[in-house]
């Protein structure tokens, strides 16, 4: 291996080197701006190597996100021994991972739980581009922690693999067993980030508590009853059965979700079992006795709820373009009242404007901070409302592009945003357990409610009387939206993602994390349908007007159309490997377009005109469900 050492005041590609970091690493000062960067020198092996350098270390240079430590700028040059890479990155503030805890710092299992979500972002960052990014060496010495800004990523992109490397230095009991092999995926850097919250909790090598059988022993650090089946998810020697992306398991940590493993289900199986079995002993002899006397009624039957059945195929939707553009996932789109333009958005922050017909974007909106959650075109066409997780509802000019104002809502992030029918009013959903409607001209706050959980989805009626909420928890509240009175709960059973009012204001749709899509009768505040299609968590619903079809995408890849007002699944499609956390029909029901993790937007034609809403929502019968059925009615 070539040795190359720079000297203090040497200065290399403008910049002066002010002192060694490591390892072919230093802190430089730029000769341009005056600002301090590190600087990390990478053996090339030959011209072609250098090619394929610089190819990558430019896209590493593109990439921005507050959980990583940008790379500002690339070089290289050739020396007499061969060629070197340069990668200056930008310096990262506070301290390291390792300096930090070697202090005596001693994280709290609130704190670690903080920071694994926003290593997540980050990691999830890199995995959601074109390819994915790995991070390639995750230890310590590679995260920086800051009271102020949080922790952040240095070395990220597995800059070493330009030097051939297989062992990773510093990084002894945060590789994944896999990397020995000289293999490394998106798992790999899962597994790291969980030997790093053993780190924090043990304050010690995750090494020094591995068993025989190649597992980190987490008894010792006494985690909470959700939090160790997570960690042990993400240290599982078999990649297989890790978390399959960071998006995934930051909606765990997100949402505390505590997997049941297979020995607990066997004996919750059991239990269940007798508790069923005894009785029915009993209720066997008693009704042998009887069935001389009493003829047998016929089994009930529940309207409207469908097995679990995927639809077959048809033509209700057809792919017909793909829009490249966002850098990170697309999180939210919506539609001009055109129906030529719509607007999208994504985690990378960036909010743009496409036509239908071209490929390109027609303009970037300015203005916005970090990872953007869902947005709102007002009934008009003239405003665009957003917000993400810095907590600002920003409200931009169309025509412009410019920021007309930023409202600051809520300190956790905002979840939803929603404008009223008419567009005078304008909801968000905050992460801080708050509902808010605002004056979308002035942007004053009208009216707040209180969720008691962070916030998910808001919806109006279309008279615009009714405010629905969504939060953390199996409920769905109606409030008056004029007097802020609560009116009633309905209990979906799950934590609901999306809420749609039917265009007659006689329905409201709920799409859960229970994989189950809820069509609410509201006159008689219980459950009309109920469609068991998807697999996983429904993410997203989009309703058209025009031709009375519902659209619906989640976790597990499909793009449902159903029949909301029969409760009927007429089409499934799958998306690829992909979810879809965005969809949204045109308002002339011709269209429909579907965001999701590989940074893409699809078009697919949607225009169906024999399709109408059949009018079963206006005077219903009132329907009953059993607990069995999984369908609850209104709690007052």
């Amino acid at each position: 291996m070539r040795n190359w050492q720079l000297q203090p005041e040497e200065v290399i590609q403008n910049h002066r080197v002010e002192q060694a970091l490591g390892p072919r690493r230093y802190r430089v000062t730029s000769l341009r701006d005056g600002s301090s960067r590190v600087l990390t020198l990478l053996e090339l092996s030959d011209a072609q190597a250098v090619t394929q350098f610089e190819a990558d270390a430019k896209k590493l240079c593109r990439l921005r996100h507050r959980a990583l430590v940008s790379y500002v700028e690339q070089g290289f040059v050739e020396r007499v021994d061969g060629y070197w890479g340069l990668l200056f990155q930008e310096l990262a503030p506070g301290v390291s991972l390792r300096q930090w805890i070697e202090s005596g710092a001693a994280p709290s299992q609130e704190r670690v739980v903080k920071f694994a979500q926003q290593m997540l972002e980050g990691l999830g960052f890199l995995h959601e581009q074109a390819p994915p990014v790995l991070h390639g060496q995750l230890c310590p010495d590679y995260v920086f922690v800051d009271n102020q800004a949080g922790p952040k990523l240095v070395c990220f992109g597995d800059v070493e693999r330009f030097e051939g490397a297989t062992q990773l230095r510093g990084a002894v009991g945060f590789a994944a067993p896999e990397e020995t092999r000289g293999q490394k995926a998106v798992s790999s850097d899962l597994y790291a980030l969980g030997a790093l919250l053993v780190y924090m909790l043990a304050r010690r090598s995750p090494a020094e508590l591995v068993t025989p059988g190649g597992k980190v022993d987490l008894r010792s650090l006494r985690l909470s009853t959700w939090l160790a089946p997570l960690v042990e998810r993400l240290l599982q020697p078999d990649a297989s059965r890790r978390f399959p992306s960071a998006s995934s398991a930051h909606l765990a940590f997100e949402r505390k979700e505590t997997p049941l493993n297979l020995k607990r289900m066997l004996i919750l199986g059991v239990v269940l079992t007798l508790l069923v079995a005894v009785p029915a002993v009993g209720f066997a002899w008693y009704s042998t006795r009887s069935e001389a006397q009493t003829a047998a009624a016929p089994a009930p039957t529940v309207s409207g709820v469908l097995p679990p059945r995927l639809p077959p195929s048809g033509a209700l939707v057809v792919w017909q373009r793909e829009f490249v553009g966002h850098l990170g996932v697309v999180s939210s789109l919506a539609w001009l009242p055109d129906s030529e333009h719509f607007v999208s958005a994504g985690y990378d922050g960036a909010i743009k404007l496409w036509h239908r017909d071209h490929e390109e974007p027609l303009r970037s909106f300015s203005g916005q901070q970090g990872q953007v959650q869902s947005l709102a075109v007002d009934p008009q066409g003239k405003i665009v409302a957003a917000g993400g997780k810095d907590g600002q509802l920003r409200i931009w000019s169309v025509e412009s592009g410019k920021v007309i104002r930023s409202i600051p809502d809520s300190a956790g992030g905002i979840h939803d945003v929603e404008f009223s029918k008419e567009g005078k009013l304008l909801a968000s959903s905050g992460a801080d357990g708050v509902a808010r409607i605002y004056d979308a001209e002035t942007g004053k706050e009208l009216r707040r409610f209180s969720l008691g959980s962070p916030g998910l989805a808001v919806a109006f009626s279309p008279d615009e009387k009714l405010f629905a909420t969504s939060a953390m928890g199996p409920d769905i509240t109606l409030w008056d939206r004029e007097s802020g009175a609560k009116l009633f709960k309905l209990v979906h059973g799950a934590s609901v993602s999306d809420l749609k009012f039917t265009a007659d204001g006689a329905g409201l749709i709920s799409a859960g994390d229970d994989t189950r899509i809820l069509v609410w009768n509201m006159a008689a505040r219980d459950v009309r349908h109920v469609i068991s299609v998807h697999r996983d968590e429904v993410w997203r619903i989009a309703l058209s007007d025009k031709n009375g079809l519902m659209a619906t995408g989640g976790k597990d890849h499909l793009l449902v159309v159903s029949d909301p007002f029969k409760g009927e699944p007429l089409q499934a499609t799958f998306g690829g490997n992909v979810g879809f956390p965005a969809l949204a029909y045109s308002p002339d029901g011709r269209y429909l377009v579907g965001g999701g993790a590989q940074q893409k937007i699809w078009l697919y034609y949607a225009e169906k005109s024999t399709w109408f809403p059949t009018p079963v929502l206006t005077a219903p019968p009132r329907a009953t469900f059993k607990p069995s059925d999984g369908a609850s009615k209104a709690r007052a």
